[in-house]
């Protein structure tokens, strides 16, 4: 060997060998034991006898589909109170003497509904003061002081952008789980093999339907803040306000306040344009009344006119001085009629075009307030008209609710059930063939809360999980029953 002597080659040689021979001993002794086992086995087998199988070596039960529903959901609310309690004992120190709302979810009331609604009154507000100033400008630039001037079309255009501003609206405002396991009694063989499945219980876990709601947890909740488990009233004390729970009736005088500019605008602004329209009617009846006076003189005038012309060719013709001044005075007669009509005619015509203005000066002040009646009574039907079973008018309703509430309130507290759920357990074994229950069930449930200051700040916030318990079926109404 390179770099090695042949002592040393020697050495290592004889070296292996022994551990060769270790080895070879150390498996013979195994083998041995192997063999006594065997033996042992040969003879228990013979002093028992053979033993059959209980049957229940495949551990297979069955159970319905909804089987423990009915029990994880009575486990689920007693987790359900547990974690109600545990949350409102986290915030006892932030709470006491303060007036809460609770709102079911993450989400903070934002009165979107209320806030749209009222942009919709202030757009319907603007629209009257621009029909009032329309009416006004209008009225001003053609009817003050006697001005009867005719309105063109650009002055009428001119007078729609003077505009009275609109005033200001009105405002709102887990416990842990171990499975027992029993193994056989023995490993030797068969015999005990089977004799050990007698003991032993195989296990088929599944999960079962177990929801609890916000709702549920909102009057859980509620009642912690105000009542002590006994009942008792916790001083000092807490005002604990659930928006959706309240009447409707606390919020009448605000929504009137928010009704009544919309009603009142319908009304005067279909009373305007009545009006305006009257008057139009009327300025339009005057407006044909002088036409008709116009194109009556001016036909006397034209029949006038004739006559004169008429007299002038008579007068050329005759001869003798009498007869021409006869002529010239049917003649000049003839002329003085046909100017008076003429005169006349101009008048009437005049009253006409005057008239015509004042007719459409009134259609547009009544065009301008029938687009404010439209705009209030639209609003005012889509009120009442239902959208998935509910109605705007409804919608708002609730909204003011829980934004009355939270403006009156000192904190918000949201909450939410994170998740809800629970297990069943089913064992078969030798004792179930006796009339023991095989079956148990486990729940647990996981709320979300956040507490809210009026600055928007948050004062405290987190998760609490609960587990409802691990009961044998027949034991789930006295571990219920029992929690106060």
């Amino acid at each position: 060997m390179t770099g090695m002597t042949d002592k040393e080659y020697e050495a290592r040689v004889a070296r292996l060998k022994r551990e060769q021979l270790l080895a070879d001993e150390e498996k013979l002794t195994a083998e041995k034991r192997a063999l006594a086992n065997q033996a042992r086995q040969v003879n228990a087998r013979a002093a028992l006898g053979d033993v059959a199988a209980s049957g229940y070596a495949s551990g297979t039960v069955t159970t319905g589909e909804k089987a423990g529903s009915a029990e994880t959901q009575l486990l689920a609310a007693k987790a359900l109170a547990q974690a109600a309690e545990a949350v409102v004992e986290r915030l006892r120190a932030e709470t006491d003497g303060r007036q809460i709302v609770l709102i079911g979810g993450m989400s903070a009331p934002r009165c979107a509904v209320c806030a749209r609604f009222q942009a919709q009154v202030d757009i319907l507000k603007k629209g009257a003061a621009a029909a009032a100033g329309i009416e006004a400008a209008l009225k001003d630039q053609f009817f003050t002081k006697g001005k009867s001037s005719p309105a063109t079309e650009a002055q009428v255009e001119a007078a729609k952008l003077q505009v009275v501003a609109p005033g200001p609206g009105m405002g709102m405002v887990a416990q842990a789980v171990s499975l027992p396991a029993l193994s056989a009694a023995g490993a030797i063989a068969s015999t005990l093999a089977n004799l050990g499945s007698f003991f032993r219980s195989d296990y088929t876990v599944s999960g079962t339907e177990a929801t609890t709601g916000n709702e549920a947890l909102l009057s859980a909740i509620a009642g912690a803040f105000v009542a002590d488990a006994a009942g008792r009233r916790i001083n000092p004390p807490r005002r604990v306000v659930i928006p959706s729970r309240l009447p409707r009736t606390c919020v009448d005088p605000q929504l009137r306040a928010l009704l009544d500019p919309v009603n009142a605008i319908a009304e005067i602004s279909a009373q305007r344009a009545a009006i305006a329209l009257s008057e139009k009617s009327f300025a339009q009846a005057e407006a044909d009344a002088a036409g008709v006076r116009a194109s009556a003189a001016q036909t006397a005038a034209a029949t006038e006119r004739n006559k004169q012309y008429a007299a002038e060719i008579v007068e050329i013709e005759l001869n003798t001085t009498e007869e021409k001044a006869k002529a010239r005075q049917k003649a000049d007669i003839a002329r003085r009629r046909a100017e008076q009509e003429e005169a006349r005619f101009q008048q009437e015509a005049r009253n006409q075009r005057s008239c015509a203005t004042v007719a459409a000066i009134h259609g547009q002040i009544a065009a301008s307030w029938q687009d404010v009646a439209k705009g209030a009574d639209a609003l005012r039907a889509a009120l009442l008209t239902p959208s998935d079973g509910k109605t705007l008018l409804d919608a708002l309703i609730d909204d003011m609710i829980v934004c009355k509430a939270v403006d009156e309130a000192d904190l918000l507290l949201l909450v939410d059930v994170v998740s809800s759920g629970g297990s069943a357990y089913t064992a078969k074994n030798l004792w179930s063939f006796l009339g023991g229950m095989p079956f148990h069930v486990a729940t647990g449930v996981v709320v979300n809360y956040c507490l809210i200051g009026k600055d928007g700040g948050v004062r405290l916030s987190g998760v609490e999980p609960a587990h409802g318990g691990f009961f044998r079926i027949g034991a789930v109404a006295g571990a219920v029953n029992r929690y106060p």
